[in-house]
């Protein structure tokens, strides 16, 4: 029996509509384990001092990830590693070689880096967490250092998967995040009683085990084992740098960034960054299944139509992901501020998380929403730069709409009076009046700012560089999408008005109900506006739906340009 579970995992994907349908699958099952996670986070610690120093405890780690980890990362290697694997005869002990440069240049400097960062964490503490007392400064210090683990473990994760990917096992490679989760849920149900917080960083590191090991199988069948070089191939180990470079530095200032906006939410009381964490994470899943999932689907087509110098192919493959990005987002947004309340009470509202927490959450989290397009927006415009072998310059526009982001955080938590009319309207708005510690919505106020800013830049230089006589229908797909969006917004907070008194949301049946109806009078209304507006992306949908479940004629492929 075991020997089958192992054969079906290992089995190669034979098609693309195979692999895209079994990473998608397994990005959405392992977003819902990131909320199961978060809710037992939610009802065992709640919002409080030791949650937030578990969230805090990865600053460190993840931006050693960033910097480090990035460059051995499946999407750099696989070029290189395919290019010698397959070029000559040769060719497996060529890639043995490359692969054996890579994994031993990566684990001494890993190892190097980590051990000072281990030394030095007591020094970077009382700076990524100013507000935390010497006690919980100190249990940061512990958990820190068992984290700095983990970017060593998703590094070598990394790097193995270059030989998954290679053989098409995409099986393998989409378990790796599942088998993360699984690795600290298994943390919080059964470690967090009887070692604390320290429980719970070692089921990260289990998962990440786990995220690492998922990949040995494949690599013992096709006699990949990475072993210790002292021959380093210093030329291919510079032309990965000079690629990855670009990327590493930009994930490194996304980052840098969350240090700061977490230090500043350490300033502003307890629970904030845990709150903060929280809504950061529930706008996460929508960005993963709309923003990234279409741009990562666009990135091929615009490295090929780039290289074969089609400007207009090209141009069009930027055009269509935007078009669906920006219909898809907006009925995610609203979702996110009509029905804040009940997505964060639903989702998190256990245990030890209580009414004021689900106030300040569900507010963070339509302050979040506001940039979901923008963050989308970005991810497509930073591949279709690279793909144009631009590769610097989205860091440069990201430096900046990092130092705003962090500038308005820094100048409004240290000058906002709380006691003013000003923040008193505010929070008769986000619907927190009479709670404590409100301050920490200027933190996704200030990411949404900043994410909004480094879209807008982005768009414009794309569109001044590339797109200066290109014809495109952006417009009609923005007001269509708008006016039913708006429609969908009044329909559904209606409804809501509506049920209220009749349905109290004082359980989570009732919460569940209200939610249901309301959404679904929403959607009903969203959809019938894009009917009758005859909306080319909503006819597009529904064609694809009824040409792959209600026929049983063979499916027509799309062209890939439509994505």
């Amino acid at each position: 029996m075991v020997k089958k579970i192992l054969l079906f995992f290992q089995r190669e994907t034979k098609n693309m509509s195979e692999a895209a349908f079994i990473l998608g699958f397994l990005t959405l099952f392992s977003q819902v384990l990131g909320l199961i996670r978060d809710r037992l986070f939610a009802h065992y610690l709640g919002v409080g001092v030791s949650l937030d120093i578990y969230n805090t405890a990865f600053r460190i780690p993840d931006v050693l990830f960033a910097i480090m980890a990035s460059v051995v990362s499946v999407t750099i290697l696989l070029p290189f590693f395919s290019e010698k694997l397959y070029r000559s005869d040769s060719g497996k002990e060529e890639a043995k070689k490359f692969l054996n440069t890579m994994f031993s240049l990566f684990f001494i400097v890993l190892i190097v880096v980590s051990g000072i960062l281990f030394f030095l964490t007591p020094v970077l503490t009382p700076y990524i967490a100013p507000g935390f007392s010497e006690e919980a400064l100190a249990k940061l210090v512990d958990v820190t250092r068992i984290l700095l683990l983990s970017p060593l473990l998703l590094g070598l994760s990394s790097l193995f998967a270059t030989v998954t990917q290679t053989y098409n096992k995409f099986l393998l490679y989409a378990l790796s995040p599942v088998l993360y989760n699984l690795g600290i849920i298994f943390g919080v149900l059964f470690l967090y009683e009887s070692y604390g917080i320290s429980g719970i960083a070692w089921g990260v590191i289990a998962g990440a085990f786990l995220h690492m090991i998922i990949h040995m199988p494949v690599l013992i069948q096709k006699d990949f084992i990475p072993k210790f070089s002292f021959f380093i191939d210093w030329q291919s180990v510079k032309k990965v740098v000079s690629i990855a470079l670009p990327r590493t530095l930009t994930l490194g200032i996304a980052r840098l960034t969350f240090v700061v906006l977490g230090a500043l939410a350490s300033l502003i009381g307890l629970g904030s960054i845990s709150i903060f964490q929280f809504a950061y994470n529930l706008q996460s899943v929508p960005l993963a299944l709309v923003g990234m999932s279409f741009s990562v689907a666009a990135f091929p087509v615009l490295v090929k139509n780039f290289a074969e110098e089609n400007r207009e192919a090209f141009l069009r493959s930027v055009i269509e992901p935007i078009r669906y990005i920006i219909f898809w987002s907006l009925p995610i947004i609203i979702v996110f501020i009509v029905l804040r309340a009940h997505v964060v009470r639903l989702i998190l509202g256990t245990g030890m998380f209580d009414w004021n927490d689900t106030r300040l959450t569900a507010a963070a989290l339509a302050l979040f929403a506001l940039s979901v397009i923008a963050q989308s927006l970005s991810l497509l415009f930073v591949r279709a730069y690279y793909a144009a072998g631009r590769t610097y310059f989205p860091f440069v526009i990201h430096l900046v709409g990092a130092l705003c982001a962090v500038g308005f955080g820094l100048y409004a938590v240290h000058t906002i009076d709380s006691e003013g009319f000003l923040w008193k309207w505010f929070e008769l708005l986000m619907r927190v009046d009479g709670v404590s510690g409100t301050k920490v919505l200027i933190l996704p106020l200030a990411y949404s700012l900043g994410a909004l800013i480094t879209s807008s830049l982005l768009w414009f230089a794309f569109t001044k560089t590339y797109m200066q006589t290109y014809v495109h229908d952006l417009s009609r797909t923005i007001w269509q999408s708008l006016l039913a969006v708006i429609g969908m917004a009044l329909g559904s907070y209606t409804v809501l008005q509506l049920l209220a008194p009749l349905v109290p949301g004082t359980t989570t049946l009732a919460l569940f109900s209200q939610a249901i109806a309301s959404l679904g009078v929403g959607v009903i209304i969203w959809a019938t506006i894009l009917v009758v507006m005859k909306n080319k992306e909503w006819l597009l949908f529904t064609d694809i739906i009824k040409r792959n479940f209600f026929k049983k004629t063979e499916s027509i492929v799309a062209p890939q340009e439509s994505l």
